[in-house]
């Protein structure tokens, strides 16, 4: 999605004489923000976490459009075995729960413009 913003803001500002102030937090300090007032035009954000924004009243009803869709992935290293995800229980007891879990910490990002 940055990328995709990186390339899109310099176009839009250029075909509409305008210019563009990307701001980018984590999720949830995106969420704090537009609930106190933050100032904005448009919110970037998951879907869950708009959903709320709008259940509150904080983003206008019926604004909320899907721009695009994301896969996360789950992977174990080679030789180990494979752990079973069918379903949170399963996750929490089997061997995966007692396992560290390297994780991206800045993927959960948002984006205002």
């Amino acid at each position: 999605m940055r990328l995709l913003i990186v390339d899109l803001v310099p176009l839009f500002e250029r075909a509409h004489d305008a210019i563009v102030d990307v701001e980018t937090r984590l999720t949830s300090a995106l969420k704090q923000a537009v609930e106190t007032g933050a100032i904005f035009d448009l919110v970037i954000m998951p879907r869950p976490d708009l959903d709320e924004l709008i259940a509150r009243g904080a983003v206008a009803p019926g604004t909320a459009d899907d721009i695009a869709h994301s896969s996360v992935g789950l992977a174990v290293r080679t030789g180990a075995p494979k752990p079973d995800v069918g379903s949170v229980a399963a996750l929490r007891q089997g061997k995966l729960a007692r396992l560290p879990i390297a994780t991206d910490r800045a993927a959960p990002m948002s984006r205002v413009c």
